[in-house]
C-alpha cells in the first residue's frame, strides 16, 4: 500500500522541514524531549516501514492510513498557525502514535 508508506513519509518529512522552528517555539524541556521522542519516532517508523511489506485489502491498515492522513493535515494546520506549541506537539504525537500502529502491522520483507 503506497499510500500508508507516503503517509508515514509525510509524517516524517514534516517534522524533519519543521523541526527548528517547533523546537525553538517550545517553552519548555519537556517540550523540547517530547517533540524530539516524536520526531524520532516517526524517522523510525518511516524507515522501518521501507523495508516492510503491507498486507493488501486489510481493513484495519487502510483506516490507521486514513486517520495518518487527517493527522498528517491537522500537523500542517497547526504549524502554520504555531500558537499553541502544546497543541502542535499533542496533534504530532497523536500522528506518529498512529504510525506506530501501522508500522506494528507490517511484514518484515
Amino acid at each position: 500500500m503506497a499510500e500508508t508508506l507516503q503517509e508515514l513519509q509525510d509524517t516524517y518529512e514534516t517534522l524533519s522541514d519543521q523541526i527548528d522552528l517547533l523546537s525553538a517555539a517550545c517553552h519548555t524541556q519537556e517540550q523540547r524531549d517530547a517533540l524530539t521522542a516524536s520526531y524520532l519516532l516517526a524517522q523510525h517508523n518511516y524507515l522501518g516501514a521501507r523495508n516492510k511489506i503491507f498486507k493488501e485489502n486489510d481493513a484495519e491498515l487502510e483506516r490507521l492510513t486514513q486517520e495518518l492522513r487527517k493527522a498528517n493535515k491537522d500537523i500542517k494546520r497547526l504549524v502554520e498557525q504555531l500558537g499553541n506549541i502544546s497543541k502542535v506537539i499533542d496533534g504530532i504525537t497523536m500522528a506518529v502514535n498512529i504510525g506506530s500502529s501501522i508500522a506494528s502491522k507490517l511484514i518484515p520483507a
